[in-house]
């Protein structure tokens, strides 16, 4: 096949139905077509038709670009001089570039802000922070104006404090979780994840009963959490997240890292005395339902379960 011709396939794969398809092809563009320009006004036309998914692949790659540590050395990050020949220079990262610095992905994530998934809408301004004077951009507060009147609590409360002078990075340092994380949400989908077994039978629920920071009431023996114990749960949940900075939560960062024997137990991030809980960790789809809880996901009315009784408290 030849090389124009393979560049349009690989493309095409952002396209493909399959999520695990298009987050290959948003690797590949990112990686190999962003620097190259013959490849580049190809690269414009396809990532400004991606859908919602896409551009939330986009974005997770551009936020996160783990991909890219495949290329670098064995100790300490350092490339060897054998590997460095055999990839070529090019390739060879010393730190992963910053891809938001590129105008046609920053554009790209621009453009997600009006996207009609909340939830493309909230990566998209959550990776923002990370560009310098995103505040000042004509093009981003004509966003945020819109996000102004959104349906989502917290990309709400993030527009009307940046419009009102806040940095990006800050918008919601202030504001109590309980007021946007929805508790419905937590109830139909966030407990369910709690108390499921992992590949070692054990669930959340039963080690963190005696918890101190994320204590949490398990389900009766038919599997039913009565009303007040997911309203505690919900309360200590709102210990473990950070609606600010939603990647950064602990119920997040400690379910995806290795036990104390395998991990650097001198940093408290770094391990989990559970283990890691859920198969492919920040791919997998427990991991991606609570932090679209986190970034403010909604249960639809319809199927709300339970209202808490009382406000949640204000919880350090």
């Amino acid at each position: 096949m030849e090389e124009p011709a393979l560049r349009t396939q690989v493309l095409a794969g952002l396209d493909d139905p399959s999520p695990e398809v298009q987050r290959a092809a948003v690797r590949v563009a990112l990686e190999h077509f962003l620097g190259n320009p013959e490849t580049v006004p190809l690269v414009k036309t396809t990532f400004a038709g991606l859908d919602s998914s896409g551009r939330t692949i986009l974005i997770e790659e551009v936020g996160n670009p783990k991909f890219l540590r495949r290329h670098l050395g064995i100790a300490g990050g350092a490339v060897s001089q054998d590997q460095q020949y055999f990839l070529g220079k090019n390739v060879a990262y010393q730190k992963p570039p910053d891809f938001l610095e590129n105008p046609l992905v920053l554009d790209t994530v621009l453009a997600t802000l009006r996207d009609p998934d909340a939830n493309a809408r909230a990566a998209a301004l959550d990776v923002l922070r990370k560009v310098k004077d995103i505040e000042q951009r004509p093009d981003f507060r004509a966003a945020l104006e819109q996000l102004r009147q959104d349906n989502n609590p917290r990309l709400k409360l993030i527009a009307a404090s940046v419009l009102e002078g806040k940095k990006l990075s800050e918008a919601l340092k202030d504001v109590q979780p309980g007021s946007v994380l929805d508790f419905n949400y937590f109830v139909a989908k966030i407990e369910p994840i709690l108390a499921t077994p992992g590949a070692d039978g054990k669930a959340c629920v039963f080690c963190h009963a005696s918890h101190v920071i994320f204590k949490l009431q398990p389900p009766n023996a038919e599997g039913v959490f009565s009303p007040q114990d997911s309203e505690d749960n919900y309360k200590y949940a709102m210990r473990v997240v950070d609606i600010n900075d939603p990647t950064h939560s602990l119920i997040l960062i400690k379910p995806t890292r290795p036990t104390d024997s395998a991990g650097n137990v001198g940093d408290y991030l770094a391990t989990h005395n559970g283990g890691q809980r859920w198969p492919g960790n920040e791919s997998s789809w427990q991991y991606r339902t609570i932090l679209q809880w986190i970034r403010g996901s909604q249960q639809p009315a319809a199927v709300a379960t339970k209202s808490p009784s009382v406000p949640p408290p204000s919880l350090p």
